[in-house]
């Protein structure tokens, strides 16, 4: 027997002697876990260029990336496929650790009609709602769209098909023209994250630049890859990133993780949202709204917070505090008792910028699910802070700073799943369902992706982005998203589960606040 023989014949040795096949890292694996247990359902990062595509135009500008990076046409292939979801399921699986992971290999053939949600009868009638809203708010990407897209969930072992899709957003006055200028990316996270979808728009731009007609004029399907005949001129996979980041962690950070959530467990905040559990397909969990910084005041963000805490500051923990301090200031949602004295807030971080300094090294780390993350505890008494006490204030910035510095914590998170001492002797699904459902709520979840300039003298090229996701079945009541360019500025989408408010008013009261807070201290400072 082969070490791929219950994947036989999806994988064989041809395909992993052409560097088209190999096992996913524990790392990889834990967004694979994600989807299967129903978990998580998408991110989803929202690009508007320059000027109009056509499907035809977008078809043909695919079929380069996908070659150069086949991470972006890979399937996952699981154990006794295709009937594995009850096997994933069950006791016989749950009661034995699996530490040698499943195996990825690009997709057999995929079509534009793989990928683009437009074209797919089974998404019909919410690519419908989606665009009947996107009309309705004047062909503008609001926070109400972004609920609905959030909705979308894309079964990871399909085995056929990549694990993101694209959805296209008409353009005023040419509903049925085909013509587009807008389109949404959305990525179950297997095998993908935030930046690797910034990267693909931005790559996207500049192959529609250099685009030819394909020959294939069909409206769908429009091949973009067959790998039958295209394998000669397909890139290898990468190998995991943890290859040269590394990410397990030691005993003592195993220890510290048992102890901190103790803390989260029994003395954090702790929402009146329902609890957690498995997600239901086309169910919107949470409200979300968008908040719009220009490129002038993001400018200035930037040099305010530099300036007042050190020049290699970035804007997150300037919007972590100011988050954290407007919801002391919003009033409605410490109850003051003495379990609630500490709010728990989870940062996600790009792994990439460990990597040596290596230029062919990055450009094949482009794609791919590279992320870590930070999750502290802090005082929350900490955030009670009046608009005249700026000193305090950034003092308290600087502080987040300092924690966001520590590039140790930011890996050992998710790496504490690689250590022998969990991998080896736990079932890591069950591990994460039992951690993950029938939980209550606590802190944030916050992404910034972060600042990403567009030369606006090349056509196409990108006018705006928003990063959005929602926390699906991982333990946060409140998320927040931000990405920034040089064309729109900071876009910023605050999320909260719905069932934590009264409605969503409420909540529009509370991104009031924070932009207030956001002005208050970036003003005259």
């Amino acid at each position: 027997m082969t070490e791929f023989s219950d994947y036989v014949p999806h994988i064989t040795q041809e395909l992993i002697d052409r560097g088209h096949a190999r096992r996913m890292s524990i790392l990889e694996d834990y967004f694979a876990v994600m989807e299967r247990q129903r978990l998580y359902k998408n991110f989803n990062l929202y690009g508007q260029f320059n000027q109009p595509f056509t499907k035809t135009q977008l078809a043909t500008a695919l079929r380069p990336i996908l070659l150069k990076y086949p991470i972006l046409a890979t399937a996952i292939i699981p154990k006794q496929f295709p009937d594995y979801e009850p096997f994933y399921t069950s006791k016989k699986y749950y009661d034995r650790p699996y530490p040698i992971c499943d195996y990825i290999k690009p997709a057999q053939k995929v079509t534009l009609q793989d990928i683009l949600l437009n074209e797919q009868v089974e998404h019909k009638d919410t690519v419908d709602t989606i665009l009947t809203k996107f009309i309705e708010y004047d062909y503008q990407y609001t926070g109400e769209v972004v609920e609905l897209i959030g909705s979308f969930f894309f079964p990871e072992f399909d085995g056929s098909t990549p694990n993101w899709r694209i959805l296209c957003l008409p353009l005023p006055g040419e509903k049925d023209t085909g013509k587009y200028s807008q389109l949404v990316f959305i990525s179950n996270h297997c095998l993908s994250d935030g930046i690797s979808a910034v990267n693909f728009l931005q790559d996207l731009a500049k192959a529609m630049a250099n685009a030819r007609p394909s020959k294939d004029t069909n409206d769908t399907p429009l091949t973009i890859i067959d790998y039958s005949q295209d394998y000669k001129d397909m890139a290898k996979l990468p190998p995991p990133i943890t290859k040269y980041v590394e990410h397990r962690s030691s005993l003592v950070d195993l220890l510290k993780l048992v102890m901190s959530n103790f803390v989260k467990n029994h003395l954090t905040y702790k929402s009146d949202a329902e609890i957690t559990a498995r997600l239901l397909p086309l169910n919107p969990q949470r409200y979300h709204i968008l908040l719009n910084f220009n490129p002038a005041q993001i400018s200035s963000l930037k040099e305010v917070v530099k300036r007042n805490v050190h020049r290699t500051c970035t804007i997150t923990p300037f919007l972590e505090a100011c988050f954290l301090v407007a919801l002391h200031r919003y009033g409605k949602i410490f109850r003051k008792n003495w379990t609630e004295w500490g709010f728990d807030v989870a940062v996600a971080i790009n792994t990439r910028k460990f990597l040596p300094e290596d230029d062919e090294l990055k450009d094949i780390y482009k794609y791919g699910s590279s992320i870590g993350g930070f999750h502290y505890t802090h005082l929350i008494s900490s955030f009670d802070i009046e608009y005249n006490e700026k000193e305090k204030f950034w003092k308290l910035v600087e502080y987040y700073f300092g924690l966001l510095s520590n590039h140790h914590d930011a890996l050992v998170g998710l790496g504490i799943l690689m250590s022998d001492q969990v991998c080896q002797s736990q079932n890591i699904d069950n591990m994460l369902c039992n951690d993950y459902l029938n939980q209550k709520r606590g802190g944030l979840l916050l992404s910034n992706v972060g600042y990403h300039p567009q030369n606006t003298d090349s056509s196409p090229h990108i006018r705006d982005l928003v990063f959005s996701q929602t926390a699906g079945a991982l333990k946060f009541t409140f998320g927040m998203n931000a990405i920034a360019t040089n064309g729109n500025g900071l876009n910023i989408d605050l999320n909260i589960a719905k069932s934590a408010i009264s409605g969503k008013d409420e909540w529009l009261v509370f991104c009031r606040e924070f932009e207030s807070v956001v002005r208050n201290f970036t003003e005259s400072t």
